[in-house]
């Protein structure tokens, strides 16, 4: 995906049955990320500096959401 979108700066994914999103930190531009409505249960490998990204998340599982 780092490929492919390597400039891509918002990125819509509400209203699907995600349920698991993984390596956003590999999106360097990325400054917001959608994720409402879906069943997130994970969020994994957002690492680096990522003072500028807003994610938006409504409607998840109450567990253990962040694993960096």
């Amino acid at each position: 995906m780092d490929r492919w979108c390597k400039y891509l700066k918002i990125l819509y994914l509400q209203n699907n049955l995600i349920g698991r999103i993984e390596n956003v930190g590999r999106l360097k531009e990325l400054q917001y990320l959608n994720l409402a409505l879906n069943n997130v249960e994970k969020i994994e490998n957002l690492e680096g500096e990522r003072q500028n990204l807003e994610i938006m998340i409504k409607n998840v599982c109450s567990c253990n959401i962040f694993r960096v």
